[in-house]
């Protein structure tokens, strides 16, 4: 059985790209639809009676989460069209499961007009953590390269 370990692997590795890619297109366009929602769940994380300030306030806070979002997404791209993540089959199936996961729990977010500081906590478990594990494999591929 073992000699068919590195068959098996690449079957695995033909399926999970596809559906990585697949999955974090499909938390792009979720956390892209925030940005248009994004005056309702900032008038949910505030009182009746708000001022101007306050409501600029927690919009650019939103925007910064959001932006932050899209920053690690363009990580995340640079990683997997480079190749250097792309054919891991670990690390594709974590950014499956964190994609799926982050796609659901957004568009739940907007379908029910959440609280916009909800989204940091997504941001943080969503976005952050998996970019974080992608950054450390593209600093870990590179520095085993042979230039």
């Amino acid at each position: 059985t073992a000699r068919w370990a590195p068959a098996a692997m690449a079957a695995g590795v033909e399926v999970l790209v596809p559906f990585r890619f697949i999955t974090m297109v499909g938390h792009f366009i979720a956390c892209i639809l925030v940005f248009w929602t994004r005056g309702d769940h900032v008038r949910a994380a505030l009182p009746l009676q708000h001022t101007t300030s306050q409501f600029e306030a927690q919009e650019a806070s939103l925007v910064v989460a959001l932006s932050l979002t899209m920053t690690v997404f363009a990580v995340e791209l640079v990683g997997f069209w480079s190749g250097l993540t792309m054919f891991s089959a670990p690390l594709s199936f974590m950014h499956v499961v964190f994609h799926v996961a982050g796609a659901v729990s957004v568009c739940l977010f907007i379908l029910q007009g959440a609280h916009a500081d909800l989204y940091w906590v997504y941001f943080a478990l969503f976005s952050a953590l998996p970019g974080a594990v992608e950054m450390g494999s593209i600093g870990l591929t590179l520095s085993r390269k042979q230039w």
